[in-house]
């Protein structure tokens, strides 16, 4: 049939419509079978399905891209696929195709110098998602207008709606091509709606299942420890977050002659959490516990999460225990993983920790609790962990670790859920210990699994992408005036020295910003294809079960290899590689879901500060204006290029703005702007340089 539906096709320019292409075939073909036909042929590249629906038969067989679609509010989009170069879709050739779709995309003819451009044949999955957006009414009719801007402005309801007013906060979905209302959220100025918003448009579980508590409800700490190693006359300790409420990681530092011995022990979920028992099915399902702000919305029940599987000071917990002897040159010489019961001896801060190296006074709000008369003994082994730590971090600039550290605001709101202030979470010392040893204890069960050929989950981080490489190597150029030495050939040293030859932090920070997005994002796999990020030939995460799953089945599985129980290999591949999977999708939701709650509560707190001027630094050039980063709110806005004059344009490399052809404002500059809108649902910000004199627009 397929050489008949060509042979069809052969010489219609303006292609034939599916009924058309029906008619012509004898014998003729039920719709399935000549659906199916058609949908083989597009996917293959002999034909392809035009915007009014026709198909049409291509010159010559087409190279077919496959990925998903990210649409913009102007209108075109790009394809998104792993390991390679987006392509951009222009809005004509999207074909409908929405942000998350499946797609197939040919690929255009490529012009020298040009970005790869492309068309969408097929949409071969549209992704389900709930949207939220405003309800309102107009002349008697409802609509929605949508937070998401590449929907459109206003999309109509098509049904009848008991409400006499609109202003609602509401969550729609599609059927099809058309709207269904889901739910009505609340109104804008309610004090929870935020994070309704974000609930519902990610689709996040609120409650735990009654199955789910009662199995949580049901379990307890054992009575023995059979197959356990004591450790709990061991000083072990908890170092967290003041407002840490579940503690899965603790340390225990020693030191004999030049070998510290240095030991990360981690709750051991996997006891309690079976597989395949409710507990298991619902944490799969969530993926990770999601942190919005001051509220969080828990992987596990806080039975466990808080209770059981916490390391709470002067309690018996079951942990996963990884001891390591390192040398004073950062040298593993010897290690041990296996199943163990530790009892902490306290329960530290950051803040306090930091304090206790520096040998100041405790803070007077700590929330620092010790075991009678161990204070001194944490206070000695909290020193060691600092040597242990300067040890690891020269080890890591050795190996040329690329530590992208751009700052991260800390928001702090009051009690209508407003921000009170915002302050930098600049990482102190005792954090970076904390993650130095959990990156070791990371880096030991990986080469443990990968040595012993255990299957496993890696966390893996790919080379960047060649092309967005060389378009940083130019910005970089630009931005900071001086050459990129390649000679090297290593491109983590390369990068490495890149990023620490810059003294300015304004600077240092736009690069980084630029760097980030030049990089792979890290995800999960079953394949090991190292760690590039951190200059790692083996990686993976074991250190947080209580709130990434993950971690929960790398322990289980471990412990499996451990008791020489470990399953069919093959089979445990495949069901770890749809864990590897849906654990890297659900990671990319909990990120989105704490993006949008931090830039709601900003954008919320700048709508009403339009009288004051900010200071700003450059992080981004397109071709219709600038991205400005709001220094001290950790936030974007933009501001359209021809607020800068009418003989403003941008150069062909978008590292520079030119008026009057000359070079005037260049990626990295710092600047002064005042709001002009602020579009909160839709995440925009609306600046102004300070100069600019045309008051009718503030």
């Amino acid at each position: 049939m397929k050489d008949k539906i060509l042979n069809i096709l052969e010489g219609k320019k303006n292609g034939l419509s599916f009924k058309t292409i029906k008619k012509r075939l004898h014998p003729r073909p039920n719709d399935e079978e000549l659906k199916k036909a058609l949908m083989d042929l597009v996917i293959d590249g002999y034909i392809t399905q035009t915007n009014n629906g026709k198909y049409r038969k291509l010159k010559r067989r087409a190279k077919l891209l496959k990925g998903e679609i990210q649409r913009f509010s102007a209108g075109f989009g790009f394809l998104i696929m792993d390991g390679e170069e987006d392509v951009f879709i222009p809005g004509r050739f999207l074909m409908g195709a929405r942000t998350g779709d499946k797609v197939l995309v040919s690929l255009k003819k490529d012009k020298r110098g040009k970005k790869r451009e492309g068309r969408v044949v097929k949409i071969l999955e549209r992704k389900k998602q709930v949207y939220t957006g405003e309800l309102i009414r107009k002349k008697k009719k409802w609509y929605i207008i949508p937070d998401d801007p590449s929907l459109g402005d206003m999309l109509p309801v098509n049904r009848k709606i008991k409400l006499k007013t609109g202003g609602w906060r509401v969550s729609f979905y599609f059927r099809g091509e058309n709207v269904k209302l889901k739910r009505i959220l609340g109104k804008d100025n309610d004090p929870e709606i935020d994070y309704v918003t974000v609930i519902e448009k990610y689709e996040l579980p609120e409650k735990f299942p009654k199955r789910v508590l009662n199995n949580a409800k049901a379990l307890n700490m054992p009575k023995k420890y059979r197959g356990r190693r004591d450790l709990r006359d061991w000083v072990i300790f908890t170092i967290d977050p003041k407002t840490a409420k579940d503690f899965d990681d603790a340390i225990s530092v020693e030191k004999k002659g030049n070998v510290y011995r240095l030991g990360v022990h981690i709750a051991d979920v996997s006891h309690f959490v079976t597989e395949n028992s409710a507990l298991d099915r619902e944490a799969r399902k969530r993926g990770f516990s999601v942190y919005l702000i001051d509220k969080v919305i828990p992987m596990l029940p806080e039975r466990l999460s808080n209770e059981l599987c916490s390391l709470n000071p002067d309690e018996d917990r079951l942990t996963m225990s990884v001891i390591m002897d390192i040398t004073s040159g950062g040298k593993i010489i010897r290690y041990e993983i296996f199943p163990s019961v530790i009892h902490s001896v306290a329960r530290l801060s950051y803040e306090d920790a930091e304090r206790i190296i520096n040998d100041k006074p405790l803070d007077e709000d700590s929330v620092s609790i010790f075991s009678e008369g161990y204070f001194e003994k944490v206070k000695e082994s909290l020193k060691l962990a600092n040597e242990l730590a300067d040890i690891l971090l020269k080890d890591r600039a050795r190996r040329h670790s690329i530590d992208i550290d751009i700052p991260e605001p800390e928001i702090i709101l009051d009690e209508e859920g407003k921000i009170k202030e915002i302050e930098i979470d600049g990482r102190l010392k005792s954090q970076r210990i904390i993650e130095e040893f959990m990156i070791r204890a990371n880096v030991t069960v990986a080469e443990y699994m990968n040595k012993k050929h255990i299957p496993a989950v890696y966390r893996i981080h790919e080379k960047p992408d060649a092309e967005k490489l060389k378009l940083f190597f130019e910005s970089y150029e630009k931005i900071t005036k001086t050459k990129v030495d390649k000679k090297d050939g290593n491109l983590n040293a390369i990068l490495y020295d890149l990023l620490n030859r810059i003294e300015d932090d304004k600077t240092r920070k736009v690069v980084s910003y630029l760097l980030l997005r030049s990089m792979m994002r890290a995800r999960y796999s079953v394949e090991n294809k190292g760690h590039f990020g951190l200059s790692l030939p083996y990686y993976l995460h074991f250190t947080s079960p209580i709130r990434r799953y993950p971690d929960l089945i790398v322990h289980r599985v471990l412990k499996w290899a451990l008791k020489k129980q470990l399953k069919d290999k093959n089979s445990l591949l495949e069901e770890l590689s749809e864990v590897a999977e849906l654990s890297t999708k659900r990671e990319e939701i909990a990120q989105r879901a704490e993006w949008d709650i931090t830039d709601y509560k900003i954008l919320d707190f700048l709508k009403d500060q339009q009288d004051r001027e900010f200071d700003g630094v450059i992080v981004n050039i397109i071709e219709h204006g600038v991205f400005v980063n709001l220094s001290d709110f950790f936030i974007d806005g933009f501001i359209p290029l021809e607020l800068f004059g009418k003989n403003a344009k941008t150069d062909e490399d978008l590292v520079y703005i030119l008026i009057d052809g000359k070079p005037a404002i260049t990626l990295g500059d710092n600047i002064k702007v005042r709001i002009l809108k602020v579009d909160k649902w839709r995440k925009r910000l609306d600046l102004v340089p300070s100069t600019y004199k045309d008051n009718s627009l503030m």
